[in-house]
């Protein structure tokens, strides 16, 4: 699954979950989400791995959703690799 790829099915989103990403650098990268337990809040694993892949914390879930809904008010026309780019630049860059 890519960043994109979960912006179009943001209905279905979590928001009690991370996002990490395979490549830091690379915002097109496959993204694996994990739940977040009530235990773990706030203390979740900056590194997984699954499938003998690693994968990095991108931001939480919850952020995510708040950065894109301020997206969508600003240019409801952004396409979801627009988006997915405008949210890993945040990630990685801003937040």
């Amino acid at each position: 699954m890519k960043l994109a790829d979960l912006i179009r099915d943001f209905e279905n989103i979590d928001e009690d979950s991370v996002i990490y990403l395979e490549d830091l650098n690379n915002w097109n990268s496959d993204i694996i989400v994990r739940a977040i337990d009530d235990e773990d809040e706030g203390d979740f694993e900056m590194t997984i791995t699954e499938d003998g892949r690693s994968y990095q914390y991108l931001i939480e879930m919850y952020i995510a959703l708040d950065f894109l809904e301020d997206q969508w008010e600003d240019d409801e026309d952004a396409s979801d690799e627009l988006l997915a780019e405008r949210l890993h630049q945040y990630a990685t860059k801003e937040g």
